[in-house]
């Protein structure tokens, strides 16, 4: 099955929204969705382990947000 993890921040609604996560062997992931459109952001650059739990932190301020 899918083994998918992730955050969210400033979820406005289903079309606006900024957020990091990953699917077990694919790469950690940054994006932002405004109005319907999804933008990949620059961020981590590493492979996710399959079947090993990961733990993610955050700090989000004004237009920083810090994984």
């Amino acid at each position: 099955m899918d083994q998918a993890g992730g955050l969210a921040f400033r979820l406005n609604d289903a079309k606006n929204i900024t957020s990091r996560g990953t699917n077990a062997g694919e790469e950690y992931s940054c994006l932002e969705v405004v109005a319907g459109r999804r933008r990949n952001l620059t961020g981590a650059n590493f492979e996710v382990t399959s079947g090993v739990w990961h733990e993610c932190g955050s700090s989000a301020v004004e237009n920083k947000i810090i994984c």
